[in-house]
């Protein structure tokens, strides 16, 4: 049985930069409200202020190649940025992701900056939607959910980049180093990221004549994946890990994705 550990392409680092370009000549020439002393604190210093709420943690290679592609298509070196890490890989529960949501939320009514940054679902699902049409600017990447799940659709002050999958071409690609494949599996933990990610693999099926899905399967502790894999043995020739973040341990905490 062949393991397809299904990695997506992040295209923000190019396709933002446009996007970017626009955001910094409003930062360039936004107004602050006088009388203020954030309004103060940004005269005088000159400097736009930028959070990003990312929603996993620090250091995560994914969310850092995000943030430097961020500040690469801003290109604003004199920016003042802040980082609120959300840490919902290694804390997934919907207590702590609404906790973690509700301070990044009082952050920004606090620290009023000029442009927020956030980056994959949790973010969007508990801050970003919360500011539909507000007067600050919004720009989101790793999104795997349709904006109109969060009510982005037509509004005025949040755009940003989606992050798609290449199911077809990674299952074209196994079976040239592997032409006997024929049946798979998709296994995913309890993410919020992962939904929209199996519709559209499930509607791509059809572009891959030959291969049978054989199973789906939706886990949430670290036994229940053990006893998965042992059970996919001779069942399928391949199975794509898509999520492995949030399988629970005996006692209820997450399993480092690198012990799985």
């Amino acid at each position: 049985m062949h393991i397809v550990y299904q990695r997506k392409n992040p295209l923000i680092l190019h396709t933002i930069t446009r996007i970017l370009s626009s955001v910094a000549v409003l930062l360039a020439t936004c107004s602050i409200v006088a009388g203020t002393p954030e309004a103060a604190d940004s005269l005088e210093s000159g400097k736009p202020r930028i959070l990003h709420i990312m929603s996993y943690h620090l250091p995560w290679e994914w969310n850092e190649d995000q943030l430097n592609g961020f500040k690469h298509g801003l290109n604003l070196p004199e920016a003042n940025f802040e980082i609120f890490q959300m840490d919902s890989k290694r804390n997934s529960s919907e207590q702590w992701t609404q906790s973690m949501g509700k301070k990044a939320r009082q952050l920004i009514d606090t620290w009023k900056p000029d442009l927020v940054y956030t980056n994959d679902d949790i973010a969007q699902a508990n801050v970003t939607r919360y500011y539909i049409n507000h007067s600050i600017p919004f720009v989101f990447s790793g999104v795997n959910a349709a904006p109109s799940e969060y009510g982005f659709t037509d509004s005025q002050n949040i755009t940003g980049v989606l992050e798609q999958e290449h199911f077809v071409a990674t299952i074209n690609l196994l079976r040239k180093l592997v032409p006997t494949v024929k049946d798979i599996a998709i296994i995913v933990d309890d993410g919020p990221t992962w939904p929209g990610v199996v519709n559209r693999m499930q509607s791509q099926m059809n572009l891959l004549p030959g291969i049978d899905l054989k199973e789906m399967k939706v886990i949430k502790t670290f036994s229940g994946f053990k006893s998965l894999m042992v059970d996919l043995q001779g069942r399928v020739d391949a199975v794509a890990m898509l999520g492995i973040f949030t399988f629970k341990d005996d006692s209820g905490s997450n399993v480092p994705f690198t012990e799985v």
